[in-house]
């Protein structure tokens, strides 16, 4: 649901107004984890929607701060996957239920904008 909140919102706003490469890496490899599938280093460089020496450093800024590990392809030595940490996917699924009760917390108001 959040990854597509995010993505929505390029349908509505002008490109680059919501840049944030490090959450929309944290998105992808969150629902990664959640369907058992693995995130190349270039696939979430890519899906960051930054260049790659931006993305590639947000991928180090979340490796620095616990929230993803870079992990070796057993069978391919020349490629890198990126998982969340344990503590990284916590986090997330914390949050994620944090604005799932805040949702449902918060009715529509009716006031016109």
């Amino acid at each position: 649901m959040l990854i597509d909140l995010c993505a929505a919102r390029q349908n509505h706003f002008p490109d680059g107004l919501f840049c944030d490469p490090a959450w929309d890496m944290l998105l992808d490899l969150t629902y990664a984890r959640l369907t058992g599938k693995r995130v190349s280093v270039s696939s979430l460089c890519i899906a960051s929607r930054v260049p790659a020496t931006t993305a590639l450093r947000r991928i180090g800024d979340l490796v620095a701060e616990g929230l993803a590990m870079r992990v070796r392809d057993e069978n391919d030595g020349r490629r890198v996957f990126v998982d969340l940490t344990d503590d990284g996917y916590a986090r997330m699924l914390a949050y994620i239920e944090y604005v799932r009760g805040t949702f449902a917390s918060h009715p529509r108001s009716s006031r016109k904008a």
